[in-house]
């Protein structure tokens, strides 16, 4: 009984999480016209994140049957205790104990949830609602008048950006595009529907011109591939191709896309990455004590590091970073090659957007584990 009530949960946790991610926040959906401004989602988002999840996490770990202690668990506590230090070393200002929301999911995910089997469907259902948020917004776009299509170009600051579906942002659009197109890797579905599938969701990674997105999928396929096939012909090969196209792409895109007029260049990243460098040369042990925001000059407006070892090291000092670093590769060399192929996903994402950091873990990282738990679990 007990056990049959932990798993509602976790159904519960993985489709509450997901959907909150695939919210229709574009600048011509209801939602958005209903909310101020992002700032004041984003707030409505995070307290949903923090104290809803956390509490369902609670509930996991209090009903859950008892589990062994192994060594990963207690470099997962290492890397909260230096959290810890280093908001006191700060004198806590403005540090939030919701972080510990971070070690309870870490733990519930990758030492609790194993013990407890879902049927195959919550993957397939998870699956068909991620491949409908992002190709119907492609239907939608190509059947609109102009003034609806310039809509999904639009960014949060209203200004013209790229191609971002129902998200609020082209990033967010395409990191669960590329996302979709592993799982649809991973699927039972025939080679003639993965195909069609396939191809409408490189149309819209393509239209949301972004590059680490791609890249990472690249990689993750790589990643795949390898420890599918091995170090073959074949592998080396589509390695070779692989790596000569990403390359092309990230280099070069800006120069014969929307993005290069859009945008200039890096986003302002080489400014904030700087900022950033700078910030830790001071403070490499013991960080901010907090999470770290920079206002740059490109988009006016605090930003995260878009980068996850930077953001890191900067928010709570490098020993929290490397027992967490730790924690990660021990729960790596143990997981199926989906769920590694995913995982190398969100890694490779985390070092070029702000979608990942230690700490309490932002909806993306949630949705990747649990997928990648999910894959890990699946017969197909």
């Amino acid at each position: 009984m007990r056990d049959r009530f932990v798993s509602r949960l976790f159904i519960i946790i993985i489709l509450f999480t997901l959907i909150m991610a695939l919210m229709p926040l574009w600048s011509g959906s209801l939602i958005w016209s209903y909310f101020s401004s992002f700032e004041s989602f984003s707030h409505f988002q995070v307290v949903c994140t923090k104290f809803l999840v956390g509490f369902l996490l609670l509930l996991v770990m209090l009903f859950s049957k008892k589990n062994k202690i192994v060594v990963s668990d207690f470099f997962l506590l290492l890397s909260f205790v230096s959290i810890l230090l280093s908001a006191l070393v700060n004198g806590l200002d403005g540090f939030s104990f919701t972080v510990l929301t971070g070690l309870l999911f870490y733990y519930v995910i990758f030492t609790v949830y194993p013990n407890y089997c879902v049927s195959d469907n919550l993957l397939n259902l998870c699956t068909y609602m991620l491949l409908l948020w992002c190709i119907l917004p492609l239907v939608h776009f190509f059947f609109s008048s102009r003034d609806t299509q310039l809509l999904f170009y639009t960014n949060l600051e209203g200004s013209i950006s790229t191609f971002s579906g129902y998200a609020f942002h082209r990033n967010w659009y395409a990191i669960y595009v590329g996302m979709t197109i592993l799982l649809l890797l991973f699927s039972n579905f025939k080679w003639s529907v993965k195909c069609i599938l396939g191809l409408l969701l490189l149309i819209g990674l393509v239209m949301s011109e972004s590059r680490s997105v791609f890249v990472s999928v690249v990689c993750s396929i790589l990643v795949y591939c390898f420890f599918k096939y091995k170090l073959n012909g074949r592998f080396l090969f589509l390695l070779l191709v692989l790596s000569v196209v990403s390359f092309f792409l990230y280099v070069y895109f800006d120069e014969y896309s929307l993005r290069g007029y859009a945008s200039s260049g890096d986003d302002g990243r080489s400014e904030i990455w700087n900022y950033y460098w700078s910030f830790i040369k001071d403070h490499f042990f013991w960080g901010n004590g907090k999470p770290l925001l920079y206002v740059d000059s490109y988009s006016l407006l605090p930003n995260y590091a878009h980068n996850f070892v930077l953001q890191s090291v900067a928010d709570y000092g490098i020993l929290s970073l490397v027992f967490f670093l730790l924690y990660l590769v021990c729960h790596f060399v143990s997981i199926s090659n989906k769920a590694k192929t995913l995982f190398v996903y969100l890694i490779i994402i985390s070092l070029f957007q702000p979608y990942y950091m230690m700490g309490t873990p932002t909806l993306f990282a949630m949705n990747v584990f649990f997928l990648s738990e999910l894959s890990s679990k699946s017969i197909n």
